[in-house]
């Protein structure tokens, strides 16, 4: 079975020599409202996504596709929230039996995230090499 494709658009906001900066808008299903102002429930955030482009196809002000495959965008997901969260959940149950005191739990618990994120940021090329991001000039 072929995986999927997910498709997001985005305009190059930066170029360096082969390296575009690509700014990603996500809108919620809230966008159309007209009270979105006052809801703190609307997720419209910008991402800024750094991709190469060794053939310089594009240049700032384009608009672009993004398209990466599902099973990609899954273990993205895994890796950033996932993850992270089972080792705070089994950080934070262990220290509570082990020691009954919840404040040294939680403590302990969230700053067990920072080697977490440490060891990602540490090998973000190996992460940039395994996720293929295709880009693409979106259709008129």
């Amino acid at each position: 079975m072929a995986d999927s494709l997910i498709k997001h658009s985005g305009i190059v906001k930066n170029k360096v020599r082969d390296q575009l900066e690509i700014a990603l808008i996500n809108v919620s299903a809230c966008s159309a409202c007209h009270a979105k102002s006052l809801c703190n429930v609307s997720e419209t955030d910008n991402k800024v996504i750094e991709i190469m482009d060794p053939k310089n196809l594009y240049h700032e002000g384009d608009r672009v596709s993004l398209l990466f495959s599902e099973t990609q965008g899954i273990k993205a997901l895994l890796l950033a929230y996932v993850y992270p969260f089972l080792v705070l959940m089994a950080v934070l149950i262990s220290l509570w039996v082990i020691t009954e005191n919840e404040a040294l739990s939680a403590g302990v618990a969230l700053g067990s995230l920072v080697p977490y994120y440490l060891i990602l940021a540490l090998f973000r090329e190996k992460w940039k090499k395994e996720f293929e991001i295709r880009l693409e000039k979106p259709k008129n």
